[in-house]
């Protein structure tokens, strides 16, 4: 994920984990998480080894997603 882009953007404004997957879902599936999403993923981001680079894994993940190649 290139610096500079949403993921900075996000984290410069000290936004929360919660508001940072809110935001990613948005933009690669024009929804919001599930309330199961949203506790699974910050478990995935806790687990990692920092914050960044779980939520860096989220960011590719949603591009990634078969939800994402169908809603675009």
């Amino acid at each position: 994920v290139g610096r500079g882009g949403r993921l900075d953007q996000l984290l410069a404004h000290k936004s929360t984990d919660r508001e940072i997957i809110e935001e990613l879902y948005l933009a690669a599936v024009s929804r919001f998480p599930t309330d199961r999403e949203q506790s699974e993923l910050h478990r995935l981001i806790a687990d990692q080894p920092s914050r960044r680079l779980g939520l860096e894994s989220l960011t590719w993940a949603m591009i990634n997603a078969r939800e994402f190649v169908y809603n675009h």
